[in-house]
């Protein structure tokens, strides 16, 4: 059985668009990545016992066009307001909402969170680094009525 050839330049006709593809996935998912949050004030420090503290910091990424968003974190004590703002804008947050008075209380397995407000992000855990090693923090969240 003889397979004809490819006409003249197929494949290279089939190369570009395989490249143009790849090129514009890219794009895509370049243009569409989060960026990382503009954390400008510390909103909330609230002790979790053995220099843990729930923070709350204002996210500002959206400038005068969006509201504000606040996100939350459990981490070691980091000093100064300035210092622990630089050192969550690396950190994950565990909650991202539109309430800036996020509490918390400790629980004996779990902290319970309340928000009262939209919810954007969620997890129901998160990891403190301690002196020489990692804890793991365990949440709950009572989530009264959002705000219109």
């Amino acid at each position: 059985m003889h397979i004809p050839p490819l006409p003249r330049g197929a494949l290279q006709r089939a190369a570009n668009v395989l490249l143009v593809l790849a090129l514009a996935t890219l794009a895509w998912q370049w243009l569409t990545r989060p960026t990382a949050p503009h954390l400008d004030k510390l909103v909330v420090k609230q002790p979790l016992g053995d220099s843990t503290f729930l923070y709350g910091a204002r996210d500002n990424r959206g400038g005068a066009t969006t509201g504000f968003s606040y996100r939350y974190y459990v981490q070691q004590d980091a000093g100064d307001d300035a210092a622990t703002l630089e050192k969550l804008a690396q950190a994950s947050a565990f909650l991202v909402a539109d309430d800036d008075a996020v509490k918390a209380e400790q629980g004996q397995d779990s902290i319970t969170i309340k928000v009262n407000g939209r919810v954007f992000d969620y997890r129901s855990d998160a990891l403190v680094a301690a002196p020489n090693h990692y804890r793991q923090v365990r949440f709950s969240m009572i989530q009264t009525a959002a705000r219109p």
